[in-house]
């Protein structure tokens, strides 16, 4: 667990893209590694979300989440649409909440963590697009 998921409300004072370093107690650098703002979840700006769905096909803004509904020939389509999703969210470590309604699924994206639209909603999106289309 790195400090600012321990500690979310130091994350936004951070200067990004940081370099971390894994040391040895004597002082050696084993590895370095770059985080980037996105990395720790720090919620998007209003316009920098409104910008994103600008180039998001069919997701919309619904409070603190960005929501799309898929639609289906039936049944089956829907849960292999939601199967291919759940592998996509696990591989990304980001899941969204599904609802199902026979030939309907509505997907909703919110890094709940940061209580808003992360940028990790956004890569999630963009790849769930790629799967319907």
């Amino acid at each position: 667990m790195r400090y600012t998921d321990r500690v979310p409300q130091f994350s936004a004072c951070l200067p990004y893209p940081l370099t971390i370093a894994l040391m040895t107690p004597g002082g050696m650098i084993l590895r370095t590694e770059v985080v980037e703002e996105e990395a720790v979840g720090i919620p998007m700006k209003d316009e920098d979300i409104d910008h994103a769905l600008s180039t998001l096909a069919y997701w919309q803004r619904n409070g603190s989440s960005i929501v799309r509904e898929f639609k289906f020939d039936g049944f089956l389509g829907s849960m292999e649409f939601v199967n291919r999703v759940a592998q996509l969210a696990e591989g990304q470590n980001h899941h969204p909440d599904i609802a199902i309604s026979y030939n309907m699924v509505k997907l909703s994206l919110s890094s709940h963590d940061s209580k808003g639209v992360t940028q990790r909603d956004i890569r999630l999106a963009t790849a769930i697009n790629k799967l319907k289309s």
